[in-house]
């Protein structure tokens, strides 16, 4: 129900504040904002926080796993929550939330990885709810009085008396499961420690082409655009001539292999700086240096 909610109460506020500062009008050019960079904060939406939904997808999963088999119902409501959270995901990025940085797989891969272990944690806990006698099987113990404790016999000696291998019942799979995987991975580790002598991976090779050809194309006509200004106007480099001629000469890389985000070092070619400086980049366009004229540049 959150998305839900969030949309309704958070979509009000923010629409709600747009109308105001328009003073209740409709005309979207009129407004209160002392800076261009207010108005822009105020009509692009909110930051898309892409870690909090797969927070979110993690928590329906892992109920689900853990605690659906005494529950059932709980399998009904992750699927509905996942359908909700779908559309109103793909509804929210077109309509309410200012456009998300280019994000690289490295957060998707470790939230996948955090999942394929949930069902293995799972198992455990699938092993102790079958085990409930009271459940699955009606047993009931009688008392004699009312204030007498009433017992399950939901205990851990009575759940293990059911993985005898020539006695098997409906919990042992999950034990016997259980244990086959971990020691499958018990055994993967010590072979990766004992039999494996390659050196540990530094992380430094990221599967990305050369650097001037995994530069986005708008970030070379920002980068050459620049160069040429300052070397025009202030009779500066920023690059050496062979980089400069190899940016200019470099090609495009395969989708996969360019570089997310911001691929220099220089503060100005951050978006988040340009936002809060109020600057826009000199840029390469259609073979002359020029900006946007969005913001008045003096510079």
């Amino acid at each position: 129900m959150w998305p839900l909610i969030e949309i309704a109460m958070f979509g009000a506020m923010w629409w709600g504040t747009q109308y105001f500062d328009r003073d209740m009008g409709s005309d979207s050019y009129k407004t209160k904002m002392p800076t261009a960079q207010a108005y822009v904060d105020l009509y692009a939406g909110p930051v898309y926080l892409i870690h909090y939904r797969y927070s979110m997808i993690l928590l329906h999963i892992g109920c689900a796993f853990l605690y659906g088999t005494c529950m059932p119902v709980l399998y009904i409501v992750a699927f509905f929550a996942f359908v909700v959270l779908f559309i109103n995901e793909r509804v929210l990025v077109c309509y309410y939330y200012r456009e998300p940085p280019s994000f690289d797989e490295e957060i998707t891969m470790k939230a996948m990885n955090i999942i394929q272990w949930i069902p293995i944690l799972a198992l455990p806990f699938v092993f102790w709810q079958m085990g409930n006698r009271q459940i699955f099987e009606t047993e009931v113990v009688p008392i004699d009085r009312a204030s007498d404790v009433i017992m399950s016999n939901h205990d851990m000696k009575n759940a293990l008396s059911h993985t005898n291998p020539l006695y098997m019942t409906y919990n042992s799979g999950p034990f016997f499961l259980f244990c086959l995987i971990m020691t499958f991975y018990v055994l993967k580790f010590l072979k990766a420690i004992i039999l494996d002598d390659e050196e540990e991976d530094d992380q430094l090779c990221e599967g990305l082409s050369d650097y001037y050809d995994a530069l986005e194309q708008t970030d070379k006509a920002v980068n050459i655009g620049s160069e040429k200004h300052y070397m025009e106007r202030y009779k500066t480099r920023t690059f050496s001539e062979a980089q400069f001629d190899r940016l200019q000469k470099s090609g495009s890389a395969e989708l996969e292999k360019i570089i997310m985000g911001c691929g220099t070092y220089r503060p100005l070619d951050n978006l988040k700086y340009q936002q809060e400086f109020q600057y826009e980049p000199v840029k390469l366009e259609n073979g002359t240096t020029r900006r946007d004229n969005a913001i008045f540049i003096s510079t």
